[in-house]
């Protein structure tokens, strides 16, 4: 049986005075969650914001690789611009396959992003146990 009541809320995008927009929530659509805007602004070259796509991944990892195959226990990797840390998530997912005592240091000067890579990067590598 169908229902013909149903009702479909269609929600306006917020209307701004003036040309550009004034707040962060405004200007860039891709925080509100829509994947085709994150898609269109990757395909472009660009990083959505709120996100952080780290550069050159591929190309660092190889380094990576071949101590792994040279060297498959105890490998002590260092990040020396830690930042959103990118290159260390992947890093960590590659030690950990390993099952060693490998570790992963990370340095940045920038003190209070350090303290937030280093909680996102532990909650990840505790995930990554928990599998």
């Amino acid at each position: 049986e169908t229902n013909l009541n149903t009702t479909i809320t269609y929600k306006r995008r917020v209307r701004y005075s003036g040309l550009h927009p004034k707040e962060y929530e405004h200007k860039y659509k891709e925080i509100r969650g829509d994947e085709s805007v994150s898609e269109r602004v990757t395909s472009k070259g660009s990083t959505p914001a709120g996100q952080h796509i780290p550069i050159m991944l591929t190309e660092c990892l190889v380094y990576l690789d071949d101590v792994i195959q040279a060297k498959s226990k105890n490998i002590i990797a260092l990040d020396c611009t830690l930042g959103y840390g990118g290159h260390s998530k992947e890093i960590i997912r590659r030690l950990s396959s390993l099952s060693n005592d490998s570790i992963l240091y990370g340095i940045d000067q920038d003190e209070m992003e350090l303290k937030r890579t280093t909680q996102r990067l532990n909650n990840y590598a505790e995930s990554l146990q928990n599998e």
